[in-house]
């Protein structure tokens, strides 16, 4: 129908159900756009900010004037992207004045949506690939209490976290917008550490701000006659920066924070605030174990929760191999746990498939035994403890000999074939099975199955593959197309400075530290 025309007769209410949904479609158009001109500028203002960062990059690494020298003990070389030694993680101690570090973030962090920028006040490496971005207002309670639970969290996590402040003081804050420009001249003029000292200084007294309350705080912690006489450049344009990109992030109230991105308003206990930066870890570890370099881990991770653009990595189950049996090298790039049976029939043929892959790759595969004794077996749990006795006495060796023969086509679990098993072996099947009886080993078995049941194990076999699940016997090419897929995957992350798969799983990163 077209708009201004006369309404049909015999349909009069056509006219007024037509502007309805016409007036419904501006409505939902002029939305759109306002969504897609937001993420634009958000977009925009980080690629901004990335070529300042670049073309600026000397003024934040050596800071571009300093009120006084140095005393002549400080007087030393700045050591290279090393984090600034923090407050005491149990209480926000009285600040030493250190000297100021450069903090490299990689250059994908400047274009996040939630952009990291080495010339803005940041506590901690791009190592970290967690973050927390604070907008405070010091004069506001909320504010310096959620500091008071960042700080020292910081402090805890170490090298894990990494802390970003912005400023945004309320415009009728006049004791905050002194202290957001003095924390900014100091950062600007004495650099990271003072910076951070002075905040901890401020911080620590518990109370917001008040008139008169700043001078004394910055003398005490030796930072004296901030903020300047004559207002700093470099200052001016950092505080500038911190308001438009709350602007541009729609941040309306004090404190807001981002997690990787992941928005948290108003005060948020530690506890809280642990498990939300505890849960973005392992989510940026799983980034790392699925290919994701070490330097989009932060952008990709805050797309997504800031965004919704982008998936979250796939989960990979975290396997402890606690004491287990395991064979292979330790640094192997795939890591299988096994959960089997040896009474199981299905299980052995796994098995089989498993031992003809990691012969072909025995450099590359490690194999790790987990007991997962089925029920109806009623001799599964006596075989175990077969091979756990065979262990004792001689070791991971002793326990992979005699694990083999009891899988070997046509062995059976009965005396004969335990006695037969452990002969092959070269082992005294009288103390073995005198053991094996006793149920010496049954908690050791018992805790697999606890730990089978806590990952989800209904069924034997089950493997993990660098943790990615897979239930029941795969024949020997699907097993060896995985391992391949893993082994090309572990490659890329290993030259990428993560470690292994199966470490990142668990959300550890022992190898290859930046």
């Amino acid at each position: 129908m077209t708009i201004g025309a006369p309404t049909p007769p015999g349909n009069p209410g056509t006219e007024p159900s037509g502007r309805r949904r016409w007036l419904g479609l501006v409505i939902v158009l002029f939305g759109a756009t306002l969504m897609i001109g937001g993420i634009g500028a958000v977009w925009l203002y980080a690629r901004r900010l990335a070529a300042h960062s670049t073309t600026g990059s000397a003024a934040s690494a050596a800071p571009p004037s300093m009120p006084s020298p140095p005393p002549p003990e400080l007087a030393a070389p700045e050591p290279e992207e090393d984090e600034p030694p923090p407050p005491t993680a149990s209480a926000l101690v009285r600040p030493k004045l250190l000297l100021p570090v450069a903090i490299t973030p990689f250059p994908d962090d400047a274009a996040a949506p939630v952009p990291v920028l080495g010339g803005h006040p940041l506590w901690g490496g791009r190592d970290a690939f967690v973050t927390v971005t604070v907008f405070a207002d010091l004069e506001n309670a909320e504010s310096v209490a959620l500091l008071r639970e960042i700080l020292p969290l910081k402090a805890q996590l170490g090298a894990e976290l990494r802390v970003m402040y912005r400023s945004l003081p309320a415009s009728d804050h006049a004791a905050a917008k002194l202290a957001a420009r003095a924390l900014a001249e100091i950062h600007a003029t004495r650099g990271e550490q003072a910076f951070w000292h002075a905040l901890a200084a401020i911080v620590r007294r518990g109370d917001p701000l008040g008139p008169g309350l700043l001078e004394p705080v910055l003398d005490e912690a030796g930072l004296p006659g901030y903020p300047l006489p004559s207002p700093n450049a470099h200052a001016e344009a950092t505080l500038g920066d911190d308001a438009e990109l709350a602007t541009l992030l729609y941040v309306r109230e004090t404190p807001t924070s981002f997690v990787n991105g992941a928005r948290l308003t108003g005060f948020v206990p530690r506890a809280a605030l642990g498990d939300v930066v505890e849960r973005e870890r392992r989510a940026a570890y799983l980034a790392l174990a699925a290919g994701t370099p070490p330097a989009a881990v932060y952008t990709e991770r805050t797309r997504k929760n800031l965004l919704n653009l982008g998936a979250d990595p796939p989960v990979r189950a975290c396997v402890p191999d606690g004491d287990s049996p395991a064979l292979g090298a330790p640094g192997a790039l795939v890591t299988v746990v096994e959960f089997s049976d040896l009474e199981c029939e299905l299980c052995r043929q796994g098995d089989a498939a498993l031992a003809a892959v990691r012969k072909a790759r025995p450099n590359d595969v490690r194999v790790v035994w987990k007991n997962f004794p089925l029920p109806q077996h009623h001799r599964a749990r006596l075989a175990a403890n077969v091979a756990f006795a065979a262990r004792r006495l001689g070791g991971d060796t002793a326990f992979w000999a005699v694990m083999r023969a009891l899988v070997e086509p046509g062995a059976t679990l009965d005396e004969e074939g335990l006695t037969r098993a452990l002969a092959r072996a070269g082992l005294d099947a009288t103390k073995i099975l005198a053991a094996a009886h006793d149920g010496s080993f049954d908690a050791n078995i018992d805790a697999d199955v606890k730990l089978a049941e806590s990952l989800g194990i209904s069924g034997a076999p089950t493997y993990f593959v660098n943790g990615e699940k897979v239930d029941g016997a795969l024949p020997e090419p699907e097993l060896r197309a995985l391992v391949d897929k893993e082994l090309a995957l572990g490659r890329r992350v290993r030259t990428q400075g993560g470690g292994s798969v199966s470490e990142l799983a668990c959300g550890v990163r022992v190898a290859g530290r930046r």
